[in-house]
């Protein structure tokens, strides 16, 4: 399992807690508030943990691109000469 997938996992399962203890909180006793926020702090900071890796994955897809982009812009001005 790679490093994305692995954090889209424990982001659900972290907010699945979350709303176990918010359904807590409401509904009856529960603990403090910052166990309440904590599983939906951690869901954000995984879910952006996920994000940087396909941010790094984009920018390798744009540096081909803007590879290509070059090389047929080249090719463009060498035909029209």
């Amino acid at each position: 399992m790679n490093k994305g997938k692995l954090f889209d996992v424990l982001a659900w399962i972290s907010l699945v807690v979350g709303i176990i203890f918010l359904i807590g909180y409401i509904f009856g006793n529960s603990p403090a508030e910052l166990y309440l926020f904590l599983p939906f702090i951690f869901t954000v900071l995984f879910k952006l943990g996920t994000l940087s890796n396909d941010l790094a994955y984009f920018k390798g897809d744009y540096r081909g691109f803007k590879e290509k982009a070059k090389e047929s812009f080249q090719r463009m001005n060498i035909m029209t000469k």
